[in-house]
Order: C-alpha cells, then structure tokens, then sequence
C-alpha cells in the first residue's frame, strides 16, 4: 500500500515539468546498463531526495505528500 503511494506520486513528479532528474534517468535507461527494479529505486530516491527534500517518511505522510485526496490535519504531535 505505502510503497503504491510513494511510486504514484514518484511518477506523477517524474511526468511533470518539475522534475529535474529525467535527463539522468533517460542516461541511464538508454546505457541498459542497470535492471528495472534498479532503475527504479533511482528514480524513488531522486524523487524522495530532491522533490520531497530529504523528509523523514513519517513527516512526509502526515504532510499528504503522497495522497491524491485532499490533505487531512495530523496532530501536532512530534513524529
């Protein structure tokens, strides 16, 4: 479920013109150098180390950062 949410949201800022890593990943899909389940834990920690700025994982899903919905208030409390 978790990991669905963070690769939907992965894409979506991958389709984006916000994303600055398409170059490299397009480098590297093209040198054929690397299986896919490699390629795509490049692509999820890009999107996590540069979209979502290095975030803690729990910091990020309270944010909603990976929901599609509209975002809910989490408490307060220290994550």
């Amino acid at each position: 479920m978790f990991y669905q949410m963070i690769t939907n949201a992965r894409n979506r800022w991958f389709a984006s013109s916000e994303c600055t890593a398409q170059g490299i990943i397009a480098y590297i899909e093209k040198a054929n150098q690397m299986r896919d389940a490699q390629i795509d834990a490049i692509k999820t920690y890009l999107y996590l180390k540069i979209a979502c700025g290095c975030a803690p994982l729990a910091k990020l899903f309270c944010q909603g950062a990976f929901n599609t919905l509209p975002r809910l208030h989490c408490s307060s409390t220290p994550v």
